[in-house]
């Protein structure tokens, strides 16, 4: 976990194509202070972050994101509520892992991604 104490990991369910899993955030993380004070909102790049450290987790490797495809933000993650994410992955014959997937909090859509994991050797 690159950011240490933002987020605990809950309810991992993976299979051949699809990985799920909940996150609660510490609404007191350092994190939150500064995006944005009194209006706490969870930074883009963390979202993909945290999708990356799980990937590495569940499958025992290191991974660098090598492109994104598509991402889109249509509402904004607090630290008050689980946050739900929900990705579909397929290797291709590069040995890359095509990812895609939303981001849901309080039954809201927050992110839709799409993008490519690369091992690091």
């Amino acid at each position: 976990m690159l950011i240490k104490d933002l987020y605990k990991v809950f309810d991992v369910n993976k299979n051949d194509d699809l990985l799920k899993f909940s996150i609660q955030l510490n609404s007191e993380h350092k994190i939150f202070e500064g995006h944005f004070p009194g209006n706490p909102v969870l930074p883009g790049v963390v979202q993909l972050q945290i999708i990356k450290d799980v990937f590495e987790e569940k499958f025992n490797s290191k991974f660098q994101i090598i492109s994104i495809k598509d991402v889109k933000y249509p509402a904004v993650i607090q630290p008050f509520n689980q946050v739900y994410f929900e990705l579909k992955y397929k290797s291709d014959s590069e040995k890359l892992i095509n990812v895609s997937g939303k981001i849901t909090q309080a039954e809201k859509l927050c992110t839709k991604v799409k993008f490519k994991l690369s091992p690091v050797t």
